[in-house]
């Protein structure tokens, strides 16, 4: 009996912005799809230059063709810690004797902004009436 080789994984990573301020989080996004029958391990590279928030999974069953089709997302809430430009990732992922691997993620982290500026007060002259105005 000639074993079959094991179905093909689509992995995929993406962030809900590239570009934004130390004070805003970030949600990095790794979905693994395809016919996953055991847990696959997952392996982050860097998150370099953020500190990570929270984590989440959701997952997506489907049955195609008598096939079982399974979508696991995990999600990374991120914070900033310095600005300047970052790499996320590459992920890695190995899964039934296979490594598959996604391309790193640049992200721009743009300094705090300062408190508003107050608006400049222009002097009006009020009207007079029977004096001077210094």
């Amino acid at each position: 009996m000639i074993a079959a080789a094991p179905a093909e994984i689509v992995v995929s990573s993406h962030v809900d912005k590239v570009r934004l301020t130390e004070e805003e989080p970030l949600t990095f996004s790794v979905t693994i799809a395809g016919p996953i029958h055991t847990a696959p391990r997952v392996s982050l590279s860097s998150l370099e230059g953020f500190q990570v928030l929270s984590t989440g999974q959701s997952q997506q069953v489907q049955i195609r063709g008598g096939e079982t089709q399974l979508a696991v997302t995990l999600q990374y809430v991120l914070a900033p810690t310095v600005p300047g430009k970052h790499t996320l990732g590459p992920v890695t992922v190995e899964h039934e004797g296979r490594r598959y691997q996604t391309a790193p993620i640049e992200v721009e982290v743009l300094p705090a902004t300062h408190e508003p500026t107050p608006p400049k007060l222009t002097p009006r002259r009020l009207p007079v009436r029977g004096g001077t105005v210094l």
